[in-house]
């Protein structure tokens, strides 16, 4: 087994378990619906995370050219999952044995710390790019980091700041298709 894929076996344990908590949470709610009060940016935030997870892991490929790791690079490939999980882990509410199960309260609740998590998540990509690039070189950065993908980078933590700090429905009921709206641009 390579260098690349011993590190990657745990970075994967790490997205898996942030997957499986986002989908295990759905499927409660679907089970428990008749107690449950949906919520939009809810509903929206847990699907993009299902895609965020496969993004993550997908973008572990960027790791793979590496000859040697150090520690630092090992701690950058481990921030940017375990952001990830931390913000799936609070999406989802504790299921109480019985009662409502309100997901606009629980958002409400929620939301400055996810979102919080969630700036931060997307600065690491820069720094992870800077890591590479420093491994790598300029020519590795032109494949994987572009001027517009650092100005999509800081509006996406811009986006995602403003949303921990504001309470605004209208804000948060648009903030998932404009955050999708960024992660395509990104990958484009």
């Amino acid at each position: 087994m390579d260098v690349f894929s011993y590190l990657s076996v745990y970075v994967s344990l790490i997205l898996a378990l942030a997957v499986s908590r986002n989908l295990i949470g759905l499927a409660t709610l679907i089970e428990q619906r008749a107690r449950v009060t949906w919520s939009w940016p809810f509903l929206a935030w847990s699907c993009l995370f299902v895609i965020l997870g496969a993004l993550e892991w997908w973008s572990m490929l960027d790791w793979r050219g590496f000859t040697s790791y150090y520690v630092l690079e090992f701690f950058l490939m481990l921030v940017k999952p375990t952001l990830f999980f931390l913000m799936c882990a609070l999406l989802f509410p504790r299921f109480p044995e019985s009662g409502p199960i309100d997901l606009g309260q629980h958002y409400e609740r929620v939301r400055p710390w996810v979102f919080s998590i969630g700036a931060g998540y997307a600065l690491m990509y820069l720094a992870v790019s800077a890591v590479q690039t420093r491994k790598h070189g300029a020519a590795f950065f032109g494949e994987t980091m572009t001027p517009s993908d650092w100005v999509l980078t800081f509006v996406t933590a811009t986006v995602l700041t403003l949303a921990a700090a504001t309470r605004s429905s209208r804000y948060h009921a648009v903030l998932p298709p404009l955050v999708l709206v960024l992660i395509v641009a990104m990958f484009l």
